[in-house]
């Protein structure tokens, strides 16, 4: 599906609606396109994600996924064993102390090094969202007040979800429309080329 302007416009301004009809990297490039200050919920049977954007970039993303937590994700990643997570994660509940705080409390880790995992905890939770085929989306505009400084840009996750996420069926049957026409880029670009970080092929592509 290669969205049209006011197809992304229409999508921007729907408070609901299916992701068959709207599939989350088309919503995600129509919050962004219209730098939507927004709470965007997508639904699955069971799984909710909610994710927090401020002018088009997503800040905040949660879920009930338990493997999204961040103490499960520093598990997958190495940095924390099961043992000390668990240990932590009763006294976080026990304390009524963020998880992450407590980390830097007992000098595991540094607070430069949470923002960072925390930021890689945000990225993975959003790319997640690629694998989804359908469900359903809600978008309210009301965001909580968050005390954080995640940045994630959605030009960039679109890249990476579809180039690394979305089946190599998916992407033929979007651009089955658009095969065999000529490539050219846009003169007016929603997002700067600049803003993204391209492999040799892409910037070999982008270049022809």
């Amino acid at each position: 599906m290669f969205p049209t302007a006011e197809e992304l416009e229409a999508i921007s301004r729907s408070s609901a609606g299916l992701l068959a009809d709207a599939p989350y990297a088309v919503l995600l490039h129509a919050v962004a396109r219209h730098r939507l200050t927004a709470t965007v919920e997508i639904r699955r049977g069971q799984l909710r994600k909610t994710i927090v954007f401020e002018h088009g970039v997503a800040v905040d993303c949660r879920s009930n996924l338990v493997h999204e937590t961040l103490n499960r994700f520093m598990e997958s990643a190495g940095l924390l064993t099961p043992e000390d997570s668990a240990r932590l994660l009763a006294e976080s509940a026990a304390r009524g102390v963020r998880f992450g705080e407590l980390l830097m409390e007992q000098g595991l880790i540094t607070p430069v090094e949470l923002e960072r995992t925390l930021q890689r905890n945000l990225a993975k939770k959003l790319l997640d969202g690629f694998s989804w085929r359908d469900g359903e989306f809600s978008v309210q505009h009301e965001v909580p007040e968050l005390d954080s400084s995640l940045r994630v840009k959605v030009p960039q996750l679109i890249l990476l979800g579809v180039g690394k996420l979305l089946p190599e069926d998916a992407v033929s049957r979007a651009a089955a429309s658009v095969v065999g026409r000529p490539l050219a880029c846009d003169p007016e670009p929603p997002f700067p080329a600049g803003d993204l970080v391209l492999g040799a092929e892409q910037q070999a592509v982008l270049g022809a």
